[in-house]
Formats: C-alpha cells, sequence, structure tokens
C-alpha cells in the first residue's frame, strides 16, 4: 500500500472548514489508524470548548480498530461515538449481491462511578437488528390499549 501511493506516511491531515464546533479534515491518504487518532483528538479538544465536538475525516485509509478511539473520549470524560464508510461487501439476508459494507460504529462512555463502557458492532448487525425488530408480527398479537 505504501510503495503504490495509496498510504503516505509521511501525510499529516489538513483542515478544511471549521464552523464553531465542526471541523472537516482531509487526511492526505496518510495512515488511517494516526489520521483517527489526530481526529479525535480534535473532537474531544472541541467538546471540552464547546460542549460538543464533530470531526468528519475524508481521504484516509483503513482506521484499524474503532473502538479504540472511542476510549480516547471515555479517557478523556467525554462520550465517544465513531463510525466508518466503506464499498458494499455483504450480501443482506437472502440476497447474493454485495449491497451492505461491515462499517463499525463504536461507542463509549465515561462514568466516573463504574469502568469505563465501550460497545463496537458492525452496521450490519444493527441494521438486521433494527429490521427484525421491525417486521410484521403475528395476526394473534392483539394491540395493547394504553
Amino acid at each position: 500500500m505504501v510503495a503504490n501511493g495509496c498510504i503516505d506516511v509521511n501525510a499529516e491531515p489538513t483542515r478544511i472548514s471549521k464552523p464553531a464546533a465542526l471541523e472537516r479534515w482531509n487526511g492526505n491518504l496518510g495512515p488511517g489508524n494516526l489520521n483517527a487518532h489526530f481526529a479525535m483528538s480534535r473532537a474531544i479538544a472541541l467538546s471540552h470548548q464547546f460542549g460538543i465536538g464533530c470531526v468528519a475525516l475524508a481521504n484516509t485509509n483503513h482506521w484499524m480498530r474503532g473502538g479504540s478511539y472511542g476510549w480516547l473520549a471515555a479517557d478523556e470524560g467525554v462520550f465517544g461515538m465513531c463510525w466508518t464508510n466503506t464499498l458494499a461487501n455483504l450480501p443482506p439476508w437472502g440476497a447474493s449481491t454485495p449491497a451492505l459494507g461491515n462499517n463499525p460504529l463504536a461507542i463509549a462512555i465515561h462514568d466516573s462511578t463504574a469502568p469505563m463502557s465501550c460497545s463496537t458492532s458492525p452496521c450490519p448487525v444493527l441494521l438486521r437488528s433494527a429490521l427484525r425488530l421491525r417486521r410484521p408480527r403475528p395476526a394473534t398479537l392483539r394491540p395493547r390499549r394504553l
């Protein structure tokens, strides 16, 4: 990946825009894990300044373990939520052609009274669970009255 130019080991992210607590950055094809660490550090700094921080990072490479960036936020006492996109590489249930990506979603929560919590899950798993909850119920179920 380095030899063919897909990853520039000397690249550093450059800011594209900064409207208050939101920032957009270009990763300049740098190593994904270094870019992701940088982006989460910026989001943490913004959250301390504005109460919320959101950083979008484009033009980068694989970030490795998404949960590790959520932990960065939790270690700093803030809520962290990270996700990424990918090409469609998984077929939905019952299909034969890929239409879903295995995008991870990482959520980390800091709680001063308990150990930190971090959850990571591929988005198709979450989507499949949501779809199962919304499928038609058997006709034998009766509506509940409030």
